[in-house]
């Protein structure tokens, strides 16, 4: 079977690109709307391989898919979804959507967090790079820093047991 380049409706946008059968398989662009498309390879009808998905109002998820799937890459959300943040690249593995296991998180303000995820969120031991400069290597618990806390860092945090040296963890 010949891969043949084709333009048609499928699944409610418009595909352009290589084809087997009338079904995408190769390179090619599927456009739904005027806001929405995945441009990349195909299996079967299927994102699979290296490609490219934007959706407006949803986010941007450019890497390796697998049967619709986003496995591996760097993605970044226009809205607060499922706990990430507007603004935010998520860089790693991911199944279903979350980024999990050993990920970068970069926030909208610069701070970078590098290390294990789980959820989208800092979980196990990692390094945060706070805006000043300020680095900070340890271990976090579904987003939030594990720390020893002195005397000192309550009376400075107002008692506030949540103390962190910067505000990246409050923005996950």
């Amino acid at each position: 079977m010949e891969k043949e380049i084709q333009k048609f409706e499928y699944r409610k946008g418009i595909y352009e690109g290589e084809t087997v059968d009338n079904i995408p398989n190769g390179k090619g662009k599927l456009v739904s709307g005027k806001d929405c498309f995945y441009e990349g390879e195909f299996l079967n009808g299927s994102f699979h391989g290296n490609g490219k998905f934007f959706c407006d109002g949803f986010g941007c998820f450019e890497g390796k898919w697998d049967n619709h799937s986003f496995l591996e890459g760097k993605a970044s959300y226009l809205f607060v979804y499922r706990g990430y943040e507007m603004n935010t690249i998520y860089e790693g593995k991911f199944e279903d959507f979350f980024l999990v296991g050993n990920g970068k998180i970069t926030s909208a303000n610069g701070e970078i967090y590098e290390g294990n995820t789980l959820n989208g969120k800092p979980h196990g031991k990692g390094k945060l790079t706070c805006c000043d400069g300020t680095v900070t290597v340890g271990t976090w618990t579904n987003g939030e820093k594990d720390y020893e806390y002195t005397d000192e860092d309550y009376e400075n945090a107002g008692g506030d047991k949540r103390f962190a040296r910067c505000n990246f963890i409050e923005h996950i």
